[in-house]
């Protein structure tokens, strides 16, 4: 970016130069300054036109390549944002089957709703009085309700639970 503006800065004073030296010529033809004093300056006019055309035209290669440059860019982010929808698309409908396998399992073992709900909230992680706070019931209770959903799944603890489920995705 800063030889763009670099570049702009060139041309800019090369523009600056020549409208000065368009004035000051023009103030020379009309005082009847003689023509060799402004032959000089005819050159530095030359001389600024070649530096403000050569500038400009660096300047501007150098915007277009830079623009070119950020609507590659954008399209990548575009294609990166399409891939991760479909891959947040793709996880939502895994996780939506994984929960649907585990919810035919909890079926086919014979859970009650509040066991198989007991299950899942110790599959997420959460100690037996956390599942009692969280169901409004006894932590008591709660730990009868794993007793049965360890002996009808013929697993013997909380690990066995995961696992069963785990397994097969790691």
């Amino acid at each position: 970016m800063s030889r763009l503006k670099e570049n702009m800065k060139f041309s800019l004073l090369s523009l600056t130069l020549l409208l000065l030296l368009l004035l000051d010529l023009r103030a020379d033809y009309l005082y009847g300054i003689p023509f060799s004093h402004m032959i000089l300056e005819i050159i530095l006019f030359f001389i600024c036109l070649v530096g403000f055309s050569y500038f400009s035209d660096l300047a501007l290669k150098q915007y277009k390549n830079q623009n070119q440059r950020l609507l590659k860019l954008q399209e990548n982010i575009q294609k990166k944002d399409n891939q991760l929808s479909s891959l947040s698309k793709k996880v939502k409908s895994y996780k939506e089957e994984f929960r649907a396998e585990i919810e035919n399992t909890f079926r086919q073992w014979g859970f009650t709703r509040a066991e198989a709900e007991v299950a899942s909230l110790l599959l997420k992680g959460l100690s037996t009085k956390e599942v009692a706070e969280l169901r409004h019931s006894n932590e008591q209770t709660v730990r009868s309700q794993c007793s049965s959903i360890y002996k009808k799944s013929k697993l013997e603890n909380r690990s066995q639970l995961s696992s069963y489920f785990l397994d097969d995705l790691i």
